[in-house]
């Protein structure tokens, strides 16, 4: 499993904390998303709803990624 998990994962070096106060535990993922310049933070999580773009990361549901990434193939 470890070897299957290890070419599956990216580990983040964050170097940015992000002050999050709706959910301060969430805050950690904003942080990866950030650390990495991701263009799409995908969840579902509600909390997140307010803070629809940080940095260059658009932060967006699953239904919006479909429809932005996926069907414009």
């Amino acid at each position: 499993w470890l070897a299957l998990f290890e070419g599956l994962i990216t580990v983040v070096e964050v170097k940015e904390h992000v002050d999050f106060p709706r959910d301060r535990k969430d805050a950690k993922f904003l942080e990866c998303a950030l650390a990495t310049d991701a263009e799409y933070f995908v969840t579902g999580d509600r909390d997140f709803e307010e803070a629809e773009k940080m940095a260059n990361t658009a932060i967006v549901s699953v239904s919006q990624f479909k429809s932005l990434v996926c069907d414009a193939w």
